[in-house]
């Protein structure tokens, strides 16, 4: 990486830190420079908080290309909802799915260790997820 490449990566995540509706909401936002492209990578909050990383990125690199592939929880959590769903193991099964900053919480129907560790190595699989965490139900209390 050469020392202006340095300074333009330098520049995005400055610009990035100085917005304030990223930087109140929290991202996990990497910044690579090749070849004049400048990459966004990582995990934001919302659909609406990608599109402004990436103008932002743009106003902060003067007319070089951005290509954004930031993911949004909201993305990550319904892309885990629909692998869950088509698996024929526990399609039959309502999980609750959440992402913060691609950590996933999923919240199991069952207990049954096949089910719920195979629920969360699909979960594992989807583009973006960091981590996966599993809650199943807590027996009733007699």
């Amino acid at each position: 990486m050469t020392r202006s490449d340095s300074r333009l990566i330098e520049a995005v995540y400055d610009a990035l830190n100085n917005t304030e509706p990223l930087e109140a909401a929290g991202y996990r936002i990497a910044v690579e420079e090749k070849d004049g492209v400048v990459r966004l990578s990582g995990v934001v909050r919302t659909e609406v908080h990608r599109y402004l990383a990436g103008q932002v990125a743009a106003a902060a690199v003067n007319g070089k290309r951005v290509q954004n592939d930031l993911v949004s929880d909201l993305a990550i959590a319904a892309t885990v909802a629909a692998a869950l769903a088509r698996d024929p193991q526990l399609a039959p099964l309502t999980f609750r799915v959440y992402s913060t900053l691609g950590e996933v919480r999923l919240l199991s129907p069952t207990c049954d260790p096949a089910l719920t560790e195979r629920a969360v190595a699909i979960a594992r699989e989807q583009p973006g997820v960091i981590a996966v965490h599993m809650e199943c139900p807590q027996p009733a209390v007699r």
